[in-house]
């Protein structure tokens, strides 16, 4: 993939000063500009996932890592000139919108915008619209952060589940110990990611230390469902904490 390429057809399709939003309904193009942002880089992304998970080996994913963060300096680049165009009042904004009573319009821009004071359509929908590229922008620095801090978050792949018990408190936190993480997988469970270069001290010493900080014994599940089951039993029996069965492979 030629991503310097690709990039440069993303910037160029993009116009900052001008943003054409369809639809016809007052309810419709808040709900558009409340969700705002350019597809492009988020197709680009998707692409490179999939090119990425094709790869098998460390040296192959990690050669991704510069290629993500292209992408995200130049998405960063060009929602802030978007930003910066509402911000100074000359980005245009174009829609269709029918006539439609002023209380139908306030009924939709009312979840996004609680006060809109004297603000016209327009106006409502270019703050609203500021909001949602505020959240792209956080968004990008939060994964710019994870390729520069850890970037074997685009390399590892998940691997073991975690037991007895959901091992964190909320399920979007992460933890990072070395070159491995925990991340949350199906409903109620955690997993641990790693790579081919991760070793065995490396995985169960993540285990160790939360199960010290937790007060409570930690293990991984095996492709053996019984043998898991037997595991929870000896556990339930010499320890008196949450029952494990439903999280049982």
């Amino acid at each position: 993939m030629d991503i310097r390429s690709e990039i440069e057809i993303i910037e160029s399709s993009i116009n900052p000063n001008k943003t054409n939003i369809p639809g016809t309904e007052a309810y419709e193009i808040v709900m558009r500009v409340a969700y705002f942002e350019y597809h492009q880089y988020s197709k680009l992304i998707v692409k490179l996932n999939k090119l990425r998970k094709k790869c098998l080996t460390y040296d192959e994913k990690a050669a991704f890592v510069t290629i993500y963060k292209a992408i995200y300096h130049s998405a960063k680049k060009m929602y802030r000139k978007t930003l910066s165009n509402i911000n100074s009042g000359v980005l245009e904004i174009n829609h269709n919108l029918h006539d439609e009573s002023e209380e139908t319009v306030q009924k939709a821009i009312e979840p996004f915008l609680h006060d809109t004071g004297n603000l016209n359509f327009n106006q409502s929908c270019l703050r609203i619209m500021s909001n949602a590229i505020l959240k792209q922008l956080a968004d990008i620095k939060d994964e710019l952060y994870i390729l520069d801090n850890h970037p074997d978050d685009y390399i590892n792949t998940f691997s073991t589940y975690i037991g007895p018990a959901s091992i964190m408190r909320y399920r979007n936190d992460r933890v990072y110990y070395k070159d491995v993480s925990f991340i949350p997988t199906d409903s109620h469970s955690y997993s641990v990611s790693y790579n081919e270069k991760t070793t065995t001290d490396t995985k169960n010493a993540i285990l160790d230390i939360f199960a010290y900080l937790n007060g409570m014994p930690y293990f991984y599940f095996t492709d053996n469902p019984e043998f898991n089951r037997k595991i929870c039993e000896l556990y339930e029996k010499f320890y008196n904490g949450p029952q494990c069965q439903d999280t049982i492979l």
